[in-house]
């Protein structure tokens, strides 16, 4: 037996005709791999009972195995007998059957959704509050139940219902009466709307997407078509509808509403011999800006792309984790954001059936994503309902390898006075640790006043001796660096280190080449390390059990041989490799393009090799590195320098990443070990070489 939501999954694929990536289940539904799994598994079990299979392919998602007398049984087996519909789908479902028919039998229904009398009797109930609301009425005699009201409510009502159960697709199939998708094998459509009629109002909307040069969705298309049939028969009743005079005025400067008006109108004025006004125009403008995609921008400055971005980082930074993905995400929220700020701004936007779901399983992400999106949209005037931004974190949760906390840490800052030194205390904080947040400074007396239930820890510049409920940290103003161990060790958050610049690497170089011109050097490696680290501002001592190059750099983030149209591609290879792994965020992303652009790097360290870098507070979540090769080199930015390799780090710390960068140093040096980089075509054969010559350094250690 499958449930609501298998069914829904199930009715998606037959209609597919062809492979549905199985992710989209996943951004549709709000579930997890795992249970989109399971899903497909019940529904595939269900399947072989009918001698139906499931094709699945790694590349293209996953396809019905269905020759055309499989696809009308099951067709027939969803439509007419639903194995099981939880209540709410089940009154829905009623209501509809009943507006589809002049009356029905009250057992032929406790039959078919095989239901007591009583369960019944309870769906009724919520039948007849389901169409209260549209003036209409169940009326139950003799064993029949049938709804009584005016027609065209009736149909409005079926329309509603109707866009609940069905794709939008499929409602344009059933408003120009396709055969093969009549529901219940009767065009329900006729009786109230002339099949010819939708035709022409189809035509209309098609001429107007050629006019304007645009494409609407599968949604728009069939409201839009919906609207103008309901806009019609208003008209030819000679009910007219008032439009806000100041949204009159906005939307009757658009481009969309002098189209409508010079071409859509007298059309139709033609065809159905009536008057149609300009306010009807107005909100058929409306519709259009509600129902176009957004174009698909070339151009990366696009307003729509520039604030998916600007979504995207500072959801990234309220998480305080990356997102996955992060083109994909970007992408497919700029093309929402379009029409959804069109929809916001005319009061169109409409309920999200996925809400009560997004609401139980994740609603600290709808809660950071609302926060997030209506300060970023508040410039434009545009804020969204929880049904809008359940859409839109549909979109974010895509780029979520697993369930999210929108928690911060939370700190008290405490001294003496609760002014000078604390102040001092917060800006280092903020500088080093922006990920947590600063609940407030108080004086020492002010102790028993603190909001203990709302903090994490005090940080304290004075000792304090008192049994307190939460941890406190002694201290000073400035942070030392054990200040700092001890507050990431205890509040398990991670201070940012001081970005690692190009030319040090470049100075470090030139060094060892002198020293190497004058002097036997016993472990070039070790050399590099210790310069390195002295350059940053450490001792030459007591950096022991730092990260090797290969732990930092798996063969998994290695690509050899890649094909880059220009540098922001190739930059953009290197960084999704350590976005995947989930070490940075988008923020970091664009601030390495931001960076190459203004020409603000010293990123080309060498004859062909880039390092992009940026500070930890763009968006750091861990310390990593990732390794490109080109199969032809790029320039790199408006300076036009060549590169053929990039390696890209975040570092998270100012050190761990030091014995790595040796290794990278001796790497660059050394001119047969690039000539097999240059050609190499195999990430672990790479990764192999690297390792050895960590070995050769270990070798020359002992």
């Amino acid at each position: 037996m499958l449930s609501a939501r298998q069914q829904s999954i199930l009715t998606e694929l037959l209609e597919q005709r062809g492979f549905v990536p199985v992710d989209r289940f996943q951004s549709e539904y709000g579930l997890s791999a795992r249970t989109v799994r399971h899903d497909l598994l019940q529904i595939e079990d269900w399947l072989a009972g009918y001698d139906i299979g499931i094709e699945r392919n790694r590349k293209h998602g996953i396809a019905l195995i269905v020759d055309e007398d499989g696809r009308e049984k099951l067709e027939r087996l969803l439509r007419e007998r639903p194995d099981h519909l939880d209540a709410e789908r089940r009154s829905r479902w009623l209501a509809k059957r009943l507006l589809e028919s002049s009356k029905l039998r009250t057992d032929e229904v406790q039959e078919e959704l095989k239901i007591s009398k009583s369960t019944l009797l309870s769906d009724l109930a919520e039948v007849t509050r389901l169409l209260g609301g549209k003036d209409l009425k169940l009326a139950r005699e003799g064993g029949w139940i049938r709804v009584l009201g005016d027609e065209r409510k009736k149909r409005s009502a079926y329309l509603e219902l109707l866009r609940l159960e069905i794709t939008d697709e499929n409602v344009l199939r059933v408003v120009l009466g396709d055969r093969e998708d009549r529901m219940g094998g009767t065009n329900l459509w006729n009786p109230w709307f002339s099949p010819k009629d939708a035709q022409f109002l189809f035509d209309i909307v098609r001429m107007l997407e050629r006019k304007l040069n645009v494409e609407f969705t599968d949604a728009g298309y069939s409201a839009l078509v919906l609207h103008l049939l309901m806009a019609v028969e208003r008209l030819k009743n000679n009910h007219r509808i008032q439009m806000d005079p100041e949204l009159f005025g906005e939307v009757s400067g658009a481009e969309e509403f002098r189209v409508v008006r010079q071409l859509a109108l007298p059309e139709m004025e033609r065809y159905f011999q009536l008057e149609v006004p300009l306010e009807e125009a107005g909100y058929i403008t409306q519709h259009i800006l509600g129902a176009q995609k957004a174009q698909d921008a070339k151009a990366e400055q696009s307003v729509y792309v520039q604030l998916a971005k600007r979504i995207v980082m500072e959801v990234e930074q309220e998480l305080h984790r990356p997102l996955q993905r992060t083109e994909q995400v970007v992408h497919g929220l700029s093309v929402h954001l379009k029409p959804a700020m069109y929809r916001a701004k005319f009061g169109l936007q409409s309920a999200n059936p996925l809400l009560p779901q997004l609401e139980q399983e994740n609603a600290s992400l709808l809660d950071v994503t609302q926060e997030v999106v209506n300060r970023v949209l508040k410039e434009h005037g545009v804020c969204f309902d929880r049904d809008e931004i359940g859409y839109i974190s549909l979109h974010l949760s895509s780029g979520l390898s697993h369930a999210v906390s929108a928690v911060r840490k939370r700190v008290a800052i405490v001294c003496s006075s609760g002014l000078g030194s604390s102040a001092i205390l917060q800006r280092r904080l903020e500088s080093m640790f922006p990920v947590l947040e600063i609940a407030g400074r108080f004086a020492y007396k002010e102790l028993k006043q603190l909001p203990f239930e709302q903090i994490d820890a005090i940080l304290s510049t004075i000792e304090i001796q008192l049994p307190l409920p939460v941890q406190v940290i002694k201290v000073s103003p400035l942070l030392s660096p054990e200040d700092e161990s001890s507050i990431g060790r205890l509040l398990g958050v991670s201070p940012l280190g001081r970005p690692m610049e190009a030319d040090t690497l470049q100075r470090v170089g030139e060094i060892v080449r002198i020293v190497e011109r004058h002097a036997d050097v016993r472990n070039r490696n070790r050399l590099l390390e210790d310069l390195i680290h002295l350059l940053q501002g450490g001792s030459v001592s007591g950096h022991k059990g730092l990260q090797r190059l290969t732990e930092l750099l798996p063969a998994g983030s290695i690509l050899t041989g890649q094909t880059a149209e220009g540098w922001e591609e190739a930059v953009r290879l290197g960084s999704r490799l350590l976005r995947e792994r989930g070490i940075i965020g988008l923020q970091y992303e664009e601030k390495l393009f931001q960076m190459i652009g203004e020409q603000k790097h010293h990123f080309v360290i060498g004859e062909g090799i880039a390092f992009p870098h940026a500070s930890p507070q763009d968006g750091v979540w861990g310390t990593g590195f990732s390794l490109v090769t080109l199969a032809e080199p790029v320039p790199l930015g408006p300076s036009g320098q060549p590169v053929w390799l990039l390696v890209t780090l975040a570092a998270a710390d100012k050190t761990s990443h030091l014995t790595a960068l040796s290794t990278l140093l001796d790497v660059f040096g050394d001119a047969a070990f690039m000539e097999f980089l240059r050609r190499a075509d195999d990430a672990d054969a790479v990764w192999d070489r690297l390792k050895a010559k960590e070995g050769e350094t270990l070798d020359a250690e002992n």
